[in-house]
């Protein structure tokens, strides 16, 4: 008898700006699949020079401008199963069906409802769009099909493509791309967000053999992968979320290349003379690590920042300025911008 596995389709509909941090959420509560689909995803698919995707004229006007995630959570017994949700959802034993493993088992409307209400906290620093979510219980033959129809091969750079796992090239079929493996549910950063892209973009154009590459706040590990794939000599790659270092860890095997990987903070980075060291973390804490970060550089060393609103973008330039940084190159994309500082020498 052949057991047929259940899965709760949870479909969220939100502004592209709070899609990536609730992706990043929904992994975080054990979603085993994500999807996502999203105009602006395609538009600069669709405008990118090197890649070979073609659409009807009129094709992206008439797509919503809302994002549309699918997650995808194991239902047993009619109770989804989800795992380090206790804080975000303020989950007391009472509130609790029953423990799983180190999860809970949620009644599938009461997951919906605490979902809606952690997700509109977004709201506070970034919008959320309409925010409407909707559920359903679909079967395993389903969810394979499901999870993986919205996600195909997109370049990254005029040299990277990032390709789901089971659309790896035949060695055959070699080309000049590189290419990075990752697949939907490496929720913390596939690429397609702008400032993955950007500093993707960034370190296509600066990495050299004799590179000395820390990550900081590496998520899914996909910029450590590209800076190891262009040559680097060395990457290391820190987060202080433990799941991200384990979802980065997975797609550095899977990509076949060197990385030192693990939890930690800046404090705990293994060397103090990186030649490149590349931050994608928000304004704020950009503007907290310019004053120490300068002693993990070499003389003449860069740092590579991202995640950079465009009201933000001032202050993370005062900030980089006051502690002995100068502008080494920027690029902008919507309205995120991605800064190189270059160390100035002593």
């Amino acid at each position: 008898m052949v057991f047929d596995m259940q899965w709760e389709e949870y479909t969220i509909i939100t502004a592209h700006d709070a899609s990536e941090v609730i992706c990043e959420l929904l992994a975080q509560w054990g979603a085993v699949g994500l999807a996502v689909t999203d105009k602006e995803d395609i538009r600069l698919i669709l405008e990118d020079p090197n890649s070979l995707s073609y659409a009807d004229e009129g094709f992206l006007d008439s797509q919503d401008d809302e994002v549309t995630v699918r997650a995808y959570f194991p239902i047993h017994n009619d109770v989804v199963l989800i795992r380090n949700a206790e804080e975000d959802f303020d989950l007391s034993f009472d509130s609790r069906l029953y423990d799983y493993n180190s999860g809970v088992s949620l009644n599938p409307d009461s997951l919906m409802n605490r979902m809606l209400k952690r997700f509109s906290k977004i709201s506070e620093f970034l919008p959320v769009g309409a925010l409407s979510i909707s559920h359903t219980t679909v079967h395993q033959e389903d969810w394979e099909n499901n999870w993986k129809k919205d996600y195909k091969r997109f370049n990254l750079s005029e040299r990277i493509a990032v390709c789901p796992t089971w659309e790896k090239s035949d060695s055959s079929d070699a080309s000049d791309m590189i290419e990075i493996y990752l697949d939907p549910g490496s929720a913390f950063g596939t690429g397609t967000h702008e400032t993955t892209m950007m500093c993707a973009r960034l370190l296509d154009r600066l990495i050299t053999r004799d590179d000395q590459v820390l990550d900081l706040g590496c998520g899914s590990g996909i910029l450590s992968i590209v800076a190891s794939k262009l040559g680097a000599s060395y990457v290391e790659a820190i987060d202080i979320d433990s799941q991200a270092v384990a979802v980065a860890e997975q797609n550095i095997h899977d990509n076949g290349v060197q990385v030192f990987c693990h939890s930690g903070e800046l404090k705990d980075a293994s060397q103090n003379a990186y030649s490149l060291i590349v931050a994608n973390i928000i304004a704020d804490v950009l503007v907290d690590l310019s004053t120490q970060i300068g002693s993990y550089l070499k003389e003449n060393g860069r740092i590579i920042v991202s995640g950079i609103i465009a009201s933000k973008r001032q202050a993370v330039v005062n900030a980089f300025i006051a502690n002995d940084f100068d502008i080494f190159d920027e690029t902008d994309l919507n309205d995120w911008h991605a800064i190189v500082f270059v160390r100035k020498t002593t």
